[in-house]
């Protein structure tokens, strides 16, 4: 600000003044005003009294030819500055993967998921079933997830990943939190056509290969004792053994030696 030369360098150059500046404060030397005449311009200033407003052009034209032998040639007209444009970020847009751990990561992810496919389906009880996801909870309950990566198998629980599928975990927990990733119902007629894929398919038995586990196979018992089949080994029979008891006291009229 050019007190000095206010006139010449603000309002004739510029083409801008204040307006509503008190005649009792001299503008063109600030450092002599007083407590009070600062502290009424503050008010002033606060309550929009006394606000910088173009020159008007008529006003101006005389300002330029009162100051041309200093001004060589009057500037361009101050530019319109463009409307302020409001942008908002959701709160959701902030990334809160980085700070967590990879355990604290994984959990986050499987709760995006299972609150996301409640909230879909209404129902507050279900979970999401990784091992069958197309039978499940695309074919039964209609709906599918938008956005998920190729990389990431939807075979397995996101809690049996290794640690190596960080960068991958955390770019798929800032996709649910962006919106980029999400629940969405399937197309009437593609769930008319998975529905008949699995209409008649028995469910599975869950096994430890469906949870990533390694599945184990059990060896045969030397022990356990053979059954024998149909027509396997028959020949004679071995004679059942005969318990014979001999009287300590034979009865009257019978001899001693006589066999019971």
């Amino acid at each position: 600000m050019a007190y000095a030369n206010y006139q010449r360098d603000v309002r004739a150059k510029l083409g801008f003044q204040l307006v509503g500046w008190p005649l009792e404060c001299p503008l063109q030397s600030p450092s002599t005003l007083t407590a009070p005449q600062i502290a009424t311009l503050h008010q002033l200033l606060s309550k929009g009294t006394c606000r910088w407003e173009p020159v008007p052009s008529a006003e101006r034209e005389g300002l330029l030819k009162k100051y041309s032998g200093t001004i060589t040639s009057p500037p361009p007209a101050p530019p319109e500055l463009p409307p302020k444009l409001k942008i908002t970020i959701p709160a959701a847009t902030e990334s809160a993967a980085p700070s967590m751990t990879f355990k604290q990561l994984q959990n986050a992810l499987t709760s995006q998921i299972t609150s996301g496919l409640r909230k879909a389906t209404g129902n507050p009880a279900i979970c999401m079933e990784y091992a069958h996801y197309e039978r499940k909870i695309k074919a039964q309950l209609g709906f599918q997830l938008v956005g998920w990566p190729a990389e990431v198998q939807m075979k397995t629980s996101l809690t049996q990943f290794p640690a190596s599928f960080a960068p991958v975990l955390t770019d798929l927990y800032q996709r649910f939190l962006d919106g980029k990733c999400r629940w969405e119902a399937i197309p009437s007629a593609k769930l008319e056509e998975l529905r008949k894929k699995y209409v008649n398919v028995p469910q599975t038995r869950s096994n430890r290969g469906a949870d990533g586990r390694a599945q184990t196979v059990s060896a045969p018992n030397p022990l356990k004792r053979k059954v024998r089949g149909e027509g396997e080994g028959e020949g004679p029979k071995p004679k059942r053994r005969t318990w014979v008891w001999k009287s300590l006291s034979p009865p009257t009229g019978e001899s001693s030696s006589t066999v019971r």
